[in-house]
């Protein structure tokens, strides 16, 4: 497995904003080739991407939610482009801002004038899913209605493949219905608690959170290797280790050097 690995700071979020740098250069000694910001914790743009050029570390992407972008955008516009990514995720976006929901209206034309300019700037944006996309709205999910509306060049997917896959069971089928179209996979896995196998719930519902949890690489239900190959054969840039939370015995760094691991044997 060939494509260089980066991690999303989400996964370290107790941890990076106390040593910034310190943890940069922990997950370059591990082998991470680039990470995906989640916050800028006090630093500058500027100042990260100084500390990032100084370890040796890409920042590929930054996160952000839907309402914040749109609140801010002239100003995360210069912020990122001093920052030097080259991506740029809607991390979230809430069912109210989708199809049927009632902030929808003007939604889709305002994703495609912030993509204008943010492309005029060399940074493209991309959309991260949870497991809401999945749900459907007059029998199509979210996830269809959204990029259905969008073109190539105005919104790429950013697939999560564990909310993906927890959700419908399909996150491999995701990455290949994108294929040529998806530079950024998120790998993810999970583990069930007792009865998760037998849910049972409607097409426009997600699973109950208590349901199940996030785990690595080693003990997960995802099917890594499997992923791992469609991302590759569907022409993905960048495989990024996220995970919400690490297992009770193992610290925020012991799980992402434990996936990375996972990844750089395949």
């Amino acid at each position: 497995m060939n494509l260089p690995i980066a991690i999303q700071l989400f996964s370290l979020r107790n941890t990076f904003p106390n040593d910034i740098e310190g943890t940069l250069q922990a997950l370059k000694d591990m082998g991470y080739d680039g990470v995906e910001f989640a916050g800028f914790h006090g630093r500058s743009a500027r100042e990260l991407r100084e500390i990032c050029e100084r370890i040796g570390i890409i920042p590929i992407s930054v996160h952000i939610t839907y309402p914040e972008l749109c609140e801010k955008i002239d100003e995360r516009i210069e912020e990122y482009s001093e920052l030097g990514c080259k991506y740029v995720a809607i991390a979230s976006m809430h069912r109210e801002f989708h199809k049927g929901g009632e902030k929808h209206e003007g939604v889709y034309e305002n994703i495609k004038k912030m993509s204008k300019r943010f492309r005029d700037r060399g940074m493209t944006l991309v959309y991260h899913n949870h497991g809401y996309e999945m749900c459907e709205y007059e029998g199509k999910r979210l996830h269809e209605w959204l990029f259905e509306n969008m073109t190539e060049e105005e919104l790429q997917p950013e697939i999560d493949t564990g909310w993906i896959e927890l959700e419908v069971g399909e996150a491999e089928r995701y990455i290949r219905k994108f294929k040529g179209r998806c530079d950024l996979v998120h790998v993810k896995s999970y583990y069930g608690h007792e009865g998760y196998d037998e849910l049972v719930h409607s097409p426009d519902e997600i699973k109950p959170r208590h349901m199940y949890d996030f785990c690595n690489y080693e003990v997960g239900r995802l099917d890594v290797p499997a992923i791992a190959r469609a991302a590759v054969e569907s022409g993905a840039k960048w495989l990024i280790v996220e995970q919400d939370r690490p297992e009770p015995d193992h610290t925020e760094l012991d799980s992402a050097r434990i996936n990375i691991n996972v990844l750089r044997s395949l």
